[in-house]
C-alpha cells in the first residue's frame, strides 16, 4: 500500500516518472529515516553525490532531517502550512506536488491533466 502510495504521488507530481531515479521505501531498505544508513543506501543504489540528487518529502523529522544530515538539498511537502520548529532546513517547500517539475526543471509529463487544459 505505501509503495502504492508513493508512485501515486510521483504520477500527480504531473513530473514523468523517468525522471526519478528511484522511490525509496524505508522498509523495502530495511533502516528507517532520518538513518544515516538509508540515505547511503540510495546514494549507493542510484550512483550519485548527494550534491546531485534531491530529496523529497512530507516529514520533517524523518525526510528533511535525513536529508540535511547528509547534506541532501530537500524539497518539503508542506500543504497544510506546518511551521518548521526544529532546527531544519529545506531547500525548497511546496504546497503541491505539481510544484516538483518547475524546481526539478522538468516538463510535465505528457498524462498531466493541467497540460490539456486550455
Amino acid at each position: 500500500l505505501r509503495q502504492g502510495a508513493l508512485f501515486s504521488n510521483v504520477r500527480f507530481s504531473g513530473v514523468s516518472p523517468q525522471v526519478f531515479d528511484g522511490v525509496f521505501i524505508s522498509d523495502d531498505v530495511g533502516c528507517e529515516k532520518p538513518s544515516i544508513a538509508y540515505f547511503r543506501h540510495v546514494l549507493d543504489a542510484i550512483g550519485c553525490a548527494p550534491a546531485e540528487c534531491m530529496v523529497i518529502g512530507d516529514s520533517l523529522t524523518s525526510d528533511i532531517r535525513g536529508a540535511n544530515n547528509m547534506g541532501i538539498p530537500c524539497i518539503w511537502f508542506n500543504p497544510t502550512h506546518q511551521p518548521i520548529r526544529e532546527p531544519l532546513h529545506a531547500d525548497f517547500i511546496i504546497e503541491d506536488l505539481k510544484e516538483v517539475a518547475t524546481i526539478l526543471g522538468c516538463p510535465l509529463s505528457e498524462t498531466d491533466d493541467s497540460a490539456n487544459r486550455a
